[in-house]
């Protein structure tokens, strides 16, 4: 394990913890409006805050990185901004840019170098459920290959008081903590992930428009699997400690994969001992571009598993 990922690690950890503390302040208040973006999906002060504190702890470590976040300089100017404003001072943070400037994307988004992905709310519309939904603060920094080297996916409300979880490529096993709500410094420990033999449960969408219902159904009546309906990349924190078997992405057609939705959890699978692989069979390759080239991804503890439902999908 190299000296930078570490830094790199406990950079996306203390970024991951402060933005899971502002997202649960605003949730926990109600201090927030959505707002539908272009696309359909929704956007709150939350999502915009959260990346803006990532990215600045991010810029603060490494001045000269480049970071692909899910959200953009125009919702800047969303109901309850002030909020971002009140929060940063309240825990004295010097921001090294422009709110604007921390959510820019870069501009050329051809080259082949390393970067961050940043996802501040994946599930947004679970963050918005007032009971049980599911949301995660995902941090993952990308080589020049494609792959993720360092994965961070903070869960506030999963279990008790929230979990979060991390990885560094080559590790081969993955670290957990609680969440805490304050400063004080998380508690890791090394994940034993369960074993998925007879579990049942396959995590998919919990997102209409993320599932081809045939496929998943016909996944299901093969292999005797019950779904467990999720937003998220809290599917795969599940499915890397062995709490799921397999999680099943199988969005219809015209639908694109966005590489933040997937880098982080990704590497947590691999490392603790599983696979995650499009419907070619091959390792999935994030890109500046912010895009995934794939119509499938199957993930699990038991690789074989992912093959045979791979099989059965491509001969359909």
């Amino acid at each position: 394990m190299s000296e930078e990922f570490k830094v790199r690690l406990e950079v996306a950890i203390e970024a991951a913890h402060l933005a899971s503390r502002y997202c649960e302040h605003i949730r926990q208040k109600s201090l927030y409006e959505d707002v539908t973006k272009q696309d359909g999906s929704p956007v709150t002060v939350a999502d915009i805050g959260s990346q803006i504190l990532i990215s600045n702890c991010i810029l603060k470590a490494f001045p000269d990185d480049l970071i692909v976040g899910e959200e953009d300089a125009d919702f800047i100017e969303l109901p309850f901004r002030e909020e971002i404003d009140k929060f940063i001072a309240a825990n004295n943070i010097h921001l090294v840019h422009s709110y604007e400037r921390l959510l820019s994307k870069p501009v050329n988004q051809t080259e082949s170098r390393p970067f961050w992905t940043v996802d501040p709310i994946d599930g947004t519309k679970g963050f918005l459920k007032k009971s049980d939904g599911q949301y995660a603060v995902c941090i993952a920094y990308i080589d020049s290959d494609g792959r993720p080297d360092v994965a961070v996916v903070a869960c506030p409300r999963l279990r008790d008081k929230g979990l979060i979880v991390s990885a560094i490529r080559g590790q081969r096993y993955i670290m957990a903590a609680e969440l805490t709500s304050d400063t004080t410094e998380l508690e890791f420990t090394r994940v034993v992930p369960k074993n998925v033999q007879d579990n049942k449960l396959m995590c998919c969408s919990a997102v209409s428009n993320h599932v081809d219902e045939q496929v998943l159904n016909d996944l299901m009546s093969k292999f005797d699997l019950t779904p467990l309906r999720l937003d998220s990349q809290v599917k795969y924190v599940l499915t890397a400690m062995g709490d799921a078997k397999v999680y099943v992405r199988c969005p219809p057609n015209g639908y694109r994969e966005k590489i933040w939705d997937h880098a982080s959890g990704d590497l947590l699978v691999h490392e603790a001992g599983g696979c995650v692989l499009d419907e070619n069979g091959q390792l999935l390759k994030y890109k500046l571009s912010g895009f995934l080239d794939c119509r499938m991804i199957i993930s699990s503890l038991d690789c074989q598993l992912v093959l045979s439902m791979l099989e059965l999908y491509v001969n359909q």
